[in-house]
């Protein structure tokens, strides 16, 4: 059962430690350790993220109820790449608006202790109605047991209530697992690009886009 929860810079260190604890996990094998050290820097440093949130970019951190039975360790596949096993989840109502930055969190009644899993960012632009899924990560101990598929589910509500027409992303062409992820939950692969990062490092991507209504819906 998890908690989908808008972060704010009090939870900066929380998101960098993740992000840090994911990526050493996770990436070896796609891209270099040099890398990987290289883009955290860049990406996650406190000030980018500081700089993110305070301009309105939406931030959600993933939190896991802890109580006995909930959940076991030990599945296996890439972020985003869970299949949903009915955990139940619960919607903070009365607080939607047209910012993502304003929005409810997805949230579970009790006070059983919670602990951080994962996180997502996502930025809306209202002038091409197109909503850019910047990251969704989620530590591997938890990968197969439905939290990525919820975690892109919120972030497909989310686009359409703030009147998105479709969601793109970038993911590593090495990423196979990530990408039939994405494939499964509907995106399909628009272009193929490679972007210059400095370092002498570069992002081989793919585009992915999810169309989620036509403009005359």
């Amino acid at each position: 059962m998890i908690i989908i929860q808008p972060a704010t810079l009090d939870d900066i260190p929380t998101l960098r430690a993740l992000a840090r604890r994911i990526w050493l996990e996770y990436y070896p094998g796609i891209i270099s350790r040099e890398q990987i050290d290289y883009m955290l820097a860049r990406m996650y440093s406190a000030k980018a993220l500081r700089r993110e949130i305070s301009e309105g970019v939406a931030w959600d951190l993933i939190r896991l109820r802890t109580e006995p039975g909930a959940l076991q360790t030990g599945g296996h596949g890439a972020p985003h790449s869970d299949a949903a096993r009915g955990q139940r989840v619960e919607k903070h109502a009365g607080s939607e608006s047209s910012a993502p930055g304003s929005r409810g969190s997805v949230h579970l009644f009790g006070s059983h202790p919670t602990e951080p899993v994962g996180f997502m960012s996502y930025s809306f632009d209202a002038a091409a109605r197109r909503v850019k899924l910047s990251k969704l990560y989620l530590l591997p101990a938890w990968h197969g047991h439905g939290l990525g598929r919820q975690m892109l589910q919120h972030v497909q509500a989310r686009s359409a209530e703030l009147g998105a027409l479709e969601i793109w992303l970038q993911v590593n062409k090495q990423n196979i697992r990530a990408i039939r992820a994405y494939e499964r939950a509907g995106f399909g692969v628009h272009e193929s690009v490679v972007t210059d990062i400095g370092g002498g490092f570069v992002m081989d991507d793919f585009i992915m886009v999810l169309r989620l209504r036509t403009p005359s819906d």
